[in-house]
């Protein structure tokens, strides 16, 4: 049967297996048979697949593809499909950081991704506590012979050693209500592409018996286990089936585990696989891919694959358009908000200082942002758009701390606007100190001189005395001498007595300066504390509501 979901230029292309490879997972119309499968897929070291150019343009550009961890392969293959891959080490490592995810990340093909899959590296010694008889604890070593050999790709002797431990042989009966040995079983029949050692062979894969072996795994397990899990054995009893082409048993296996789990995405898309495979233009099947998407969106790439779906499947098409619009529709809401928010930032005022000259930088950013993500949402498909929805809600806290910004800002242009005065002030101030510091150093010299004239005054009186001694000796000379001494004393006197003027009026003028320096101070302390208390008056007005969730209010504000 071909496949014509690669349609281009009006002709078909069929998938044949050499190109297998590039089919997510099998399914009945892809034109190979499952053991084809396999074989194409065995020498793949990732998870590759084909994405259909017509559902890509919908689903996703190509930077939302790698974001999400799928990489684009640059090659020249024939036109209507991508080819993508997901390498395996980083689905590995998330896998183990999120264990809740595996049942939505399921990937076929892929079985160690299943979290009810690690039931089986449960240690022997554990086991063997649960065993009563000698013969449980035989079948529990024969289990742990099997895994280890199938882990080392010797599956027929797995394949034996786990028969064995489910049927028994000799004189040991085996354990068969032991649901880990049915889930090994249904494991080895399935057959795996993955891996040093593919498990491709006719001999030990059989689907039909797969389907047997998961259904009697869920059996024995349900009843005293999670639901999540035992939903998850029941999806790999569904993939078995429906490789076995038992389209019946697949859907009442998926629909079993999806009312066992009814937000399991996997189980909503396996669902919808397929009904489109019995029916192309199934209305259920829509309705279970839209709520796949809805519970995991990365899902739409995954639909999109070559294989994944027929390519006449009407529901997958709506899915994927019904998804986009109301995901947009949330887009524009949201963008609504942006908006409003963004208007109410725009015009706030305070004291005369506008938000869009205070803001503008930051206005300017979020401006940017609105037109990046106008244009991601214009260009791109349904991953952008749900980018794009984050990347605005995003932007909330940013409107949230704008009035943070706007008080620094504000703070910053008021000191802007007393720039001038602060300078003048600064300069009265410095005027003053550098006239202080001269009269300062006056006085100092003054005060030297003052003290050299008070000695003066003492040789002055010490001539004086000279003098008066002089007119008690008789003679002109004593009389002459007197007069001398008196003349000395009394320009030493003048002198001393014109120096501690001079002294103290220095003084005086120091004084008058220092006051005039502090004066100078206390103006500009006074003018700082000006520019401070109306830089923090804005902090004293109510705060902006600028998202709409959060009410709008005046979208003007001013202060006292």
């Amino acid at each position: 049967m071909g496949y014509d979901g690669c349609a281009t230029r009006g002709r078909a292309v069929v998938i044949f297996p050499n190109e297998a490879s590039y089919i997510a997972d099998w399914s009945p119309h892809v034109g190979v048979t499952y053991h084809q499968f396999l074989l194409a897929k065995q020498i793949e070291k990732s998870i590759r697949f084909g994405l259909v150019d017509s559902a890509k343009q919908i689903i996703s550009s190509n930077e939302q593809l790698s974001k999400r961890g799928f990489n684009i392969i640059h090659e020249d293959l024939q036109s209507g499909f991508s080819v993508l891959s997901e390498d395996i080490a980083v689905t590995r490592s998330e896998a183990r950081k999120d264990a809740a995810r595996l049942a939505g990340t399921l990937v076929w093909g892929f079985s160690q991704l299943s979290r009810s899959l690690n039931r089986l590296d449960d240690s022997l010694k554990e086991l063997i506590r649960l065993a009563s008889t000698p013969s449980q604890t035989w079948a529990y070593e024969q289990f742990e012979i099997a895994r280890l050999q199938f882990k080392r790709g010797y599956y027929p002797v797995a394949l034996e050693s786990i028969k064995r431990a489910i049927n028994g042989f000799g004189g040991n009966t085996g354990y068969q209500s032991e649901f880990r040995f049915h889930l090994l079983l249904g494991k080895i029949r399935l057959g795996s592409w993955h891996g040093d050692r593919p498990n491709t062979s006719d001999a030990i894969v059989d689907p039909a018996a797969a389907e047997k072996a998961f259904y009697d795994a869920y059996k024995y397990y349900w009843g005293h286990n999670p639901s999540e899990e035992g939903a998850e054995i029941l999806l790999w009893a569904a993939r078995a089936a429906f490789v076995a082409e038992n389209l019946n048993g697949a859907l009442w296996y998926a629909r079993t585990a999806l009312g066992l789990t009814p937000h399991n995405a996997e189980a909503h898309y396996q669902i919808a696989r397929f009904l489109c495979v019995q029916d192309p233009n199934s209305i259920e099947a829509l309705e279970h891919l839209v709520e796949a998407f809805d519970l995991n969106l990365d899902l739409v790439v995954k639909s999109g694959g070559i294989g994944e779906f027929p390519s006449d499947c009407v529901p997958l098409q709506t899915a994927l358009t019904r998804k986009a619009d109301a995901l947009r529709a949330i887009f524009l809401k949201r963008m609504d908000d942006f908006q409003i928010a963004f208007a109410n930032a725009m015009r706030y005022t305070f004291d005369g200082k506008s938000s869009e000259v205070i803001l503008r930088a930051e206005l300017q950013s979020l401006a940017d942002i609105k037109s990046t993500l106008a244009a991601q949402v214009a260009s791109g498909g349904i991953l952008d758009i749900d980018a794009a929805i984050s990347s605005i809600q995003n932007t909330q806290p940013i409107f949230g701390s704008l009035f943070n910004a706007y008080k620094k800002n504000f703070a910053d242009a008021i000191r802007a606007d007393f720039q001038p005065s602060l300078e003048s002030a600064n300069q009265a101030v410095q005027e003053a100190q550098s006239a202080c510091e001269l009269a300062n150093s006056t006085v100092e010299q003054l005060e030297n001189d003052r003290t050299s004239a008070e000695g003066l005054i003492g040789v002055a009186a010490l001539c004086i005395l000279a003098s008066a001694i002089s007119f008690l000796i008789s003679g002109v000379g004593g009389i002459l001498l007197g007069i001398s001494f008196v003349t000395v004393g009394i320009v030493m006197a003048t002198l001393s007595i014109r120096a501690y003027v001079r002294t103290q009026k220095a003084l005086a003028n120091v004084l008058r300066l220092d006051a005039l320096t502090n004066a100078r101070r206390l103006e500009l302390r006074q003018l700082e504390d000006r520019i401070r208390e109306r830089a923090n008056s804005v902090s004293n007005a109510e705060r902006p509501l600028f998202w709409p969730q959060d009410g709008i209010k005046s979208l003007t504000q001013t202060g006292n």
